[in-house]
């Protein structure tokens, strides 16, 4: 199941991989949520950190409440200029499982940081996209509350910024 959110994430990555600067350090906690040491974790960071996508490299973190994953935090390492707006960057994604679904979507904007966060058109997970310094994403291994995953997606942001 881990591993299908971790698919979402790099199929989101693929059209993230434009834009953004991913230098920078993973905290020990986003939201109350523990980054995970277990292999499980090591092996999907890991999986991530090896994976490039039209030439771009990325980078995660699992995180999660005792052995289980709760959500991946990744973010790109290449850094290039900042280019596609949100909006560009949500038309970009695949109209399959591993899209989000559009009608549902929570957006925000703060501190010049855009957020959209909202169920896959699947429905079996969710996820958040964050465009400012940073770009990436967080990907929930199942679905959760678009206003919860916009809270942790903002956290994440400013815990990485």
């Amino acid at each position: 199941m881990i591993l299908a959110g971790v698919a979402v994430i790099v199929a989101v990555i693929v059209v993230l991989a434009m834009t953004g600067r991913g230098g920078a350090q993973f905290p020990d906690q986003v939201g109350g949520y523990a980054r995970l040491t277990t292999p499980q974790a090591t092996q999907i960071e890991d999986f991530i950190s090896n994976t490039s996508v039209a030439g771009m490299h990325m980078r995660g973190a699992v995180y999660g409440s005792g052995a289980g994953p709760t959500f991946v935090v990744v973010v790109i390492t290449d850094g290039l200029p900042p280019g596609s707006s949100l909006d560009s960057i949500l038309g970009r994604l695949p109209n399959g499982g591993g899209g989000l679904d559009q009608a549902g979507l929570v957006r925000a904007s703060r501190d010049g940081v855009d957020y959209a966060c909202g169920r896959t058109t699947s429905g079996s997970a969710s996820g958040c996209i964050f465009r400012g310094d940073v770009i990436g994403a967080v990907s929930f291994v199942s679905p959760a509350d678009p206003t919860f995953a916009l809270a942790i997606a903002e956290e994440a942001y400013k815990s990485l910024t």
